[in-house]
């Protein structure tokens, strides 16, 4: 199936993530959106998301298995859940509007698309706190690439935990993200040095 929609969600361009119920999509122009409904994605606007600098431009999406993530060019991770907290009440409230509405539905189509009814939430995910100071690494890079910033580059989630990986080959783990009302500000990523290592050596 195609997904025939108003976000810019060509096939060699977007970049999907499934959780387990959810699935976020990285469009051309770097616009979050989010498919928890059948045929109603929604686009997550918010100031942190704007694309106007390295800081607000999402690079990478990931679903962890009840969470969302974002990874933006600057290498600060924003997450959210759909199906909690304040986006997840907004998300109940405007699916029960179109549910009213009756004309919001979406019907696969003969030539394989999925015309859909897309909208934009607009609220603010949740920042996770930055990177701490990390060794170096004496074996990843040359001594001009070991001076630059410590950042991270990607990252992958899971059951309520973020990994992350920096330009420099560090390893890191966040978690708990089980949901919006236990986020723990004051969590720190943490180093997982035994990985890093087996990652430096192969």
């Amino acid at each position: 199936m195609r997904i025939s929609a108003t976000c810019h969600l060509s096939s060699n361009e977007t970049r999907c993530s499934c959780g387990r119920l959810h699935t976020m999509a990285l469009d051309s122009k770097n616009q979050i959106w989010t498919f928890v409904t059948w045929g109603r994605p929604f686009r997550l606007d918010s100031p942190m998301l704007d694309c106007t600098s390295p800081e607000t431009t999402p690079m990478q999406a990931e679903c962890g298995w009840s969470f969302s993530s974002i990874l933006t060019q600057s290498g600060d991770v924003l997450v959210f859940w759909s199906s909690s907290g304040e986006i997840g009440r907004i998300y109940d409230e405007e699916n029960a509007a179109m549910d009213d509405r009756g004309d919001c539905n979406a019907y696969g189509t003969e030539d394989h698309r999925i015309p859909c009814v897309t909208w934009s939430l607009q609220a603010d995910p949740l920042r996770i706190p930055p990177i701490p100071q990390l060794p170096d690494l004496e074996s990843t890079g040359a001594h001009e690439e070991r001076s630059t910033a410590t950042t991270l580059i990607k990252i992958a989630a899971f059951d309520n935990h973020l990994i992350g990986l920096t330009n420099k080959g560090h390893v890191l783990k966040f978690g708990d993200l089980s949901n919006e009302y236990s986020f723990d500000r004051t969590t720190c990523w943490q180093y997982v040095s035994h990985l890093a290592s087996a990652l430096c050596s192969s």
